[in-house]
């Protein structure tokens, strides 16, 4: 687990809605909610096992902006996969492609949360 990534969440979640939208399975996703307890630090997730479209699938996207009543132009999505960056980008989502804690923080800093 990224501490520091989830340090971030926590603080940013007291004032913005923090979602998770990932392709695990049904296993790893009971692993990450009962040892991890991971899932807590999220408003909502979205996976893909239970939704039953994956990343990069724009329908996946539309599926969350709809579900959370959001624009794209409203949210930062931010991912390891530069596909799934891509199709975000595509949609007109703020964008940032993870890569390291130092550049994420660097790229995230741009955005004044």
């Amino acid at each position: 687990i990224n501490k520091s990534l989830v340090n971030w969440i926590r603080k940013k979640r007291q004032k913005y809605t923090i979602c998770l939208l990932t392709n695990n399975t049904i296993v790893l996703e009971r692993l990450l909610k009962e040892r991890f307890k991971i899932y807590s630090d999220f408003d909502v997730v979205f996976n893909s096992a239970t939704i039953g479209i994956s990343k990069p699938d724009p329908k996946l996207f539309k599926y969350m902006l709809k579900k959370i009543k959001a624009k794209s132009k409203e949210c930062l999505f931010i991912d390891d996969n530069p596909g799934n960056v891509k199709t975000a980008k595509k949609l007109g989502f703020n964008t940032i492609l993870f890569t390291t804690n130092k550049d994420f923080f660097k790229k995230v800093s741009m955005f004044n949360l």
